[in-house]
């Protein structure tokens, strides 16, 4: 019968069973088939013991009739401690650590009293080998003693806008003493750069003319990017008052929100629409402005154009109204003191060209 570690059940094949001593015979094996597995595991011990006996033998004391039975270190476990990496182009190296003896949970198993060897490769993927990075696959030797090993690697620092680019390090072949355990591979992503994702700004500087008195009234300016098209731009833009600076609610729903310029455009339009109320309004001014990058890598052009005047024409009969009314007399209608006063001119003016 077998003690030790879960009764030995996942370390042997057989945790019971007899020896048989045939007549004259003083000494008899008892094999223990050790299971292989490619599990990470410490020293295990355990005992075996001798529980009964027939045929008119006796046991002996309890030292005499029990073994200790000890299975080494094994199966030292391998791993990338990132599965992910992602690093700037201009880094110009990079160094990725291949751990022995610990799994990703920190946990430290197995023995480093062996030397061991595993393989790599390295596996282009968006990345152009030689021209994005360098480095090639070889082999990663780890002494007596050693927990750790590093591949070194070569990012090309270049002047060509790009987005994110990837390639991968795999680990294989590892020594007898060894397996792969999670991360086995490990991603490298070249974040985008050289303005890959464009550089923002208006189009035009003009400021347009918008009408409120028709039907579904908006501004509509032209978005632009230069350089690099790569990936979605998403901008964050902004209307305010321009005579108080602040956001222009009472006129535009929404007054800010975000537009894209999606991966591999260069042009998008805004369109924020215009409040179509009924109130009497004399010409105001607003500004439309780019507040920043939300997402994509790109930036706002610095040297561009960042904001745009809008001038929004009155609308809704700001100076009031004069109509010839069903019984041809001319009806006046003013919405101030001010417009009053106009409006009389013009009734006398009227009145002077009928006569």
């Amino acid at each position: 019968m077998i003690d030790g570690p879960g009764l030995g059940v996942d370390d042997f094949a057989v945790t019971s069973g007899q020896v048989t001593f045939v007549n004259e015979q003083g000494q008899a094996p008892l094999l223990l088939e050790v299971q292989p597995d490619s599990l990470p595991e410490d020293a295990e011990s355990f005992t075996v013991r001798l529980v009964s006996s027939r045929g008119g033998a006796a046991l002996g004391s309890m030292n005499e009739v029990t073994a200790t039975v000890t299975i080494s270190g094994n199966d030292v476990p391998l791993r990338f401690t990132q599965s992910i990496v992602r690093v700037d182009e201009g880094v110009g190296s990079l160094d990725i650590t291949v751990v022995r003896g610990s799994l990703d949970d920190g946990t430290v198993v197995g023995p480093l009293d062996a030397t061991t060897t595993v393989d790599y490769v390295i596996s282009a993927g968006t990345a152009t080998a030689g021209v994005d990075y360098s480095g090639s696959s070889g082999r990663l030797t780890f002494p007596v003693g050693s927990a750790s090993q590093t591949i070194s690697l070569g990012i090309t620092d270049d002047n060509e806008p790009e987005g994110d680019e990837t390639f991968s390090i795999t680990l294989s072949m590892p020594s007898s003493d060894a397996v792969l355990v999670a991360s086995s591979s490990v991603t490298v992503i070249i974040s985008v750069n050289d303005d890959a994702g464009g550089v923002a700004s208006f189009v035009s500087e003009d400021t347009p003319l918008v009408q409120e008195d028709v039907p579904n009234p908006a501004i509509v300016l032209m978005l632009q990017r230069m350089v690099g098209t790569s990936g979605d731009l998403v901008l964050a833009w902004s209307v305010v008052e321009s005579s108080r600076n602040q956001l222009a609610t009472e006129d535009f729903r929404p007054p800010n929100g975000t537009v894209v310029i999606f991966d591999g455009q260069d042009q998008a339009l805004l369109r924020v629409p215009l409040l179509n109320d009924t109130v009497p309004e004399t010409p105001e001014l607003f500004t439309v402005r780019l507040d920043g990058v939300v997402s994509g890598g790109g930036r706002i052009d610095t040297d561009g154009v960042r904001v745009v005047m809008i001038t929004v024409a009155d609308s809704d009969d700001a100076y009031g109204r004069v109509e010839w009314g069903g019984d041809n007399t001319l009806q006046v209608t003013a919405v101030s003191a001010c417009n009053k006063i106009l409006l009389t001119s013009l009734f006398l003016s009227l009145l002077l060209v009928c006569l």
